[in-house]
């Protein structure tokens, strides 16, 4: 499981479930927010019994994208 932050605040989770299966899966998220210069946005991993082993694959496996769509004076 992953979840996105901004400022340290949980803005959502990504979670991916493959009961049984030896293969790699994926998922994706999409989230519009609304940031102001000098905001910190990152993804964390989370381990729990629950919800997976918190490992976010590397080596052109895994993902992260923001585009500029506004900008409000």
């Amino acid at each position: 499981m992953s979840q996105f932050h901004v400022d340290g605040a949980h803005i959502l989770y990504n979670f991916i479930q493959a009961t049984g299966s030896l293969n790699d899966v994926s998922g994706s998220r999409t989230v519009v927010v609304e940031l102001e210069r000098g905001n910190k946005v990152w993804i964390r991993t989370v381990t729990s019994g629950h919800h997976g082993s918190g490992t976010l694959h590397g080596n052109e496996f895994s993902t992260f994208s923001g585009w500029l769509v506004a900008v409000n004076e």
